[in-house]
């Protein structure tokens, strides 16, 4: 038998699935919130990763 806590996790899950889900079919990136296609979104650390994004700061 499940807990409260283990129903609520679950169904938070399901909700955060569907909505990244969403986010992906508009065109949205989950990581920055920009359009996937825009300028910001190519140049924010989600794309570059975190070793691309500290070599930039080191510049």
């Amino acid at each position: 038998m499940k807990t409260n806590l283990e129903n609520i996790a679950k169904k938070n899950a399901d909700e955060m699935a569907r909505f990244l889900i969403l986010m992906d079919n508009l065109g949205i990136c989950c990581y920055c919130s920009f359009k996937q296609d825009s300028k910001e979104c190519k140049e924010h650390p989600c794309k570059i990763g975190i070793i691309g994004w500290l070599e930039q700061e080191d510049k």
